[in-house]
């Protein structure tokens, strides 16, 4: 072994379990940012469902419906982010990516039944 391979393997020794809990520690506060806008999210529909308590039948019939839907892409994106827990490195952007589009795909539900509960309050 030459002298600049020698100080590159010295190198890649040191850095690489650096590198390697800067990477799970990322993964570990994506996992927790995810998480906790979940949490924020589900909080939110509890509160949405106890304003509507007062609507009538019919509006609220399609008010549970909305919500409903909402609550199973909540439950899914946890099991996506159980998932992504279990991920290897190889697999972690893809489905990171996947994640982030459940995540974008529940916000909008929310905002968009939180309008239809605006809307019908009227």
């Amino acid at each position: 072994m030459n002298r600049l391979t020698s100080v590159v393997v010295v190198i890649a020794l040191a850095v690489g379990p650096a590198l390697a809990q800067s990477s799970a520690q990322s993964r570990q506060s994506y996992q927790q940012k995810v998480q906790s806008e979940l949490d924020k999210i589900s909080a939110k529909v509890v509160d949405l469902r106890s304003r509507f308590e007062k609507a009538g039948s019919d509006s609220r019939k399609e008010l549970d419906t909305d919500t409903e839907a909402l609550q199973k892409k909540i439950d899914e994106t946890r099991r996506q982010l159980d998932a992504l827990q279990k991920t290897t490195d190889s697999q972690w952007d893809s489905f990171r990516k996947n994640l982030d589009q459940s995540l974008s795909d529940v916000r909008r539900s929310y905002k968009t039944t939180e309008a239809h509960f605006k809307k019908k309050s009227k």
